[in-house]
């Protein structure tokens, strides 16, 4: 990890921060999307000193509507609150991590970073496993956080588009990528598991967020050195995945490259496709 990372510290320098006292909001991020209890599960089993568990289909996700996609955005109100229950507040140093790849933890760090405009927002490089492999300590004891009664933040929505407002801003002809961070064959219509289309959005570019990863949840900055240059002419960037949680991940990645003019499409395809007056490319490749 180089050591000007933006968006990263590592377990060593975490561990450190702890032990000299350092304000931190630790958050716990585990989840399967299969089965949502699992992430608590191996949160009471084990998680950093004092952090506190978010499930991202719960904490910081709304009930599934008509529209909007599987994970929309929660009200702003209710994300607030939680926060300041948690005792997340601005005046601290947050650390959020998952297991291993930030597959949720980039969405809290979406969220709290562009959306609620928090400056110091970190993800635990190689998440639970790389602290643990370090042999620092882990506890089953669950902390009572500070609670923030009074915190006043407020939504940047010039971070992210609507289904309209994204194909508004598509069919204006502007310099913009629009980016499909889903696995090839779920971008190409081959397969799809979760939505009840498969396909795309018209223009989209497939860049598969698992592929700016290593098994270990180590970003491959190297192999992110060719975006810099293949994304840099565009004025805009706006990515998606299938509800909003993985394109987070690829907004990482590129930021910590320094590609810095992303917004999310929050509902992504899920929400996409609810809308029936939407251009959509459906089945490519069957």
């Amino acid at each position: 990890m180089p050591e000007n990372t933006t968006n990263f510290i590592s377990a060593e320098k975490l561990n450190d921060l702890l032990n000299n006292g350092e304000s931190i909001a630790l958050v716990d991020t585990r989840f399967d999307l299969m089965q949502p209890q699992l992430g608590r599960e191996a949160y009471m089993k084990g998680h950093l000193p004092d952090a506190v568990y978010m499930p991202m289909e719960f904490d910081f996700s709304a009930p599934v509507g008509e529209h909007g996609g599987r994970h929309p955005l929660p009200d702003d109100k209710t994300f607030i609150n939680r926060l300041g229950q948690l005792g997340i507040s601005p005046d601290k140093k947050i650390i959020i991590y998952d297991d291993t790849i930030p597959e949720f933890a980039s969405r809290l760090w979406w969220m709290l970073k562009f959306l609620y405009g928090y400056t110091r927002v970190y993800l635990l490089e190689g998440g639970y496993q790389a602290w643990k492999e370090t042999g620092f300590s882990v506890q089953t004891k669950i902390p009572s956080p500070l609670q923030v009664s009074d915190l006043s933040l407020e939504a940047n929505t010039d971070s992210y588009y609507n289904g309209h407002s994204l194909n508004q801003k598509l069919g204006n002809n502007e310099n913009i990528a629009l980016l499909d961070t889903r696995a090839p064959e779920r971008y190409n219509g081959e397969e799809e598991l979760l939505d009840t289309m498969a396909g795309h959005i018209p223009g989209a570019i497939n860049f598969h967020w698992e592929n700016a990863f290593d098994e270990y949840g180590k970003l491959l900055y190297e192999d992110l050195d060719r975006c810099v240059t293949d994304f840099a002419h565009y004025d805009e960037i706006v990515a998606y995945c299938g509800s909003g949680v993985t394109a987070c991940a690829a907004i990482l990645a590129l930021d910590e490259v320094g590609i810095v003019n992303i917004k999310l499409y929050p509902g992504s395809w899920s929400d996409w496709i609810t809308y029936a007056d939407l251009p959509k490319v459906l089945n490519q490749g069957k």
